[in-house]
């Protein structure tokens, strides 16, 4: 892993019902120069957007109670963080998912199993550009 160098420090909440993969993301982002934030379940999310306004969501779309498509919608329709960039992170990887991913709201998407450069180049180029022009980049698996 390459620390980022190129880029201001970004804050990501890494939202995600396993803890495994919270602590493992949170640790390798972290090691890569990024302050992060780490959310069990859509409702704690909710909660943690009210006073941490993240430059990026790392999503998961399957979670139980309020799952990733829901808490997209939401995030989006919010005035006070609908800018927030969100990449979905999901082991749906059939292109009508992705495509469900990005009507949701989503700005991108990588599906799982992914490798750690790919999600980190994947958000670099989100966060350079802002959101724009990303949900044209094909799923991760196209990319290895």
């Amino acid at each position: 892993m390459e620390k980022r160098m190129d880029m201001k420090p970004a804050k990501i909440l890494v939202v995600d019902d396993h803890p495994e993969f919270l602590e493992f993301l949170g640790r390798a982002l972290t090691m890569l120069g990024w302050s992060v934030i780490t959310s069990s379940n859509g409702r704690d999310a909710l909660d943690k957007l009210r006073y941490i306004k993240p430059s990026l969501i790392l999503m998961d779309m399957l979670m139980p109670g309020m799952d990733g498509f829901e808490l997209t919608r939401i995030v989006k329709k919010d005035s006070s963080c609908r800018d927030t960039l969100i990449l979905a992170i999901t082991a749906l990887s059939t292109s009508e998912n992705r495509e469900r991913c990005l009507q949701a709201g989503c700005d991108d998407f990588i599906s799982k199993p992914f490798r750690l450069p790919d999600l980190q180049n994947r958000i670099m180029r989100l966060l350079s550009a802002g959101g724009r022009g990303t949900q044209a980049h094909s799923p991760n698996k196209d990319e290895s």
